[in-house]
């Protein structure tokens, strides 16, 4: 297990400083259309081994940009977004996981204070057990001779996740205790519309500001990529037990350049492809 930092992201304006200690870094330029800017720099990676889980740590300061300026954008807009420490209706939702996400969750755990961490595995447990208690979640129908859309489908597994009534293994007294390395989803979960409105009850009335392109799906897509299997998502409970039961693939690694090189193009091909269907 290394946590050591792989790479840096540098956004245009910042000093080109690393906090790791190596002498050869490859530049990987980002140029991508947030909205009416562009958000431009680079990562910076150290020429080395890495996993997955290497990525997540810029993945989530990309991510935490981009929320930056969709919650700009939507004030520009005349649109409040209330999400605030404190409230937290959002954390009994369905989180989706990427498998980088959950080597890399894993390991930060691992590093915890022994007290808290048996704390978090134990509720991580408790949670996975109240999921498999409730039974199967309705099955996904595609879009066939049943005619359903298969959004209908994930919105029916989101409103089943809802009434299990799970509390999110990280959460404590209404706060996230592991807000650092909190899951991707979290961080792109944005609403304009009441708090009240995000409780599992009214989640209908709910008003999302989705960001221009999605980080969680560059994760899922870059690990599809890398180990040639479809793309993964892990129920944010089971992310302990699938981490243990994937232990190898955890553990696998490829050149850093070559990981992020993929991981960057196919930021940009999503941000592509979301210009392109909102034209």
């Amino acid at each position: 297990m290394t946590l050591g930092p792989v790479a840096s992201l540098i956004l245009e304006g910042e000093d080109l400083e690393t906090n790791f200690s190596h002498d050869e870094t490859v530049s990987i330029d980002l140029n991508l259309k947030v909205y009416d800017e562009t958000l431009t720099g680079q990562i910076l990676v150290s020429d080395r081994p890495a996993g997955l889980a290497d990525v997540v740590p810029v993945a989530r300061s990309l991510s935490d940009e981009i929320a930056r300026r969709t919650i700009e954008y939507a004030k520009s807009t005349g649109r409040n977004i209330p999400c605030k420490k404190g409230c937290a209706a959002c954390c009994r939702y369905l989180v989706p996981v990427s498998a980088p996400e959950v080597f890399r969750i894993w390991d930060e755990i691992q590093v915890i204070k022994p007290e808290h961490q048996r704390n978090v595995l134990s509720a991580f447990v408790s949670a996975s057990q109240r999921i498999l208690d409730a039974g199967p979640p309705p099955v996904p129908q595609g879009r066939g001779a049943s005619g359903e859309d298969p959004q209908d489908a994930t919105d029916a597994i989101n409103r089943w996740y809802a009434e299990i009534g799970v509390d999110c293994p990280l959460l404590e007294r209404e706060t996230c205790t592991a807000y650092s390395f909190r899951p991707i989803a979290c961080r792109e979960h944005m609403v304009t519309s009441s708090a009240e409105h995000c409780l599992p009850a009214k989640g209908k009335q709910v008003k999302l500001t989705e960001p221009p392109f999605s980080i969680v799906e560059a994760l899922g897509r870059l690990a599809a990529e890398a180990e040639n299997l479809d793309i993964e998502s892990v129920m944010l409970p089971f992310a302990p037990s699938w981490r243990q039961i994937n232990h190898e693939r955890a553990r696998r690694t490829w050149p850093a350049p070559v990981l992020f090189e993929c991981f960057v193009a196919i930021i940009h091909d999503l941000s592509a492809r979301r210009r392109l269907a909102a034209a």
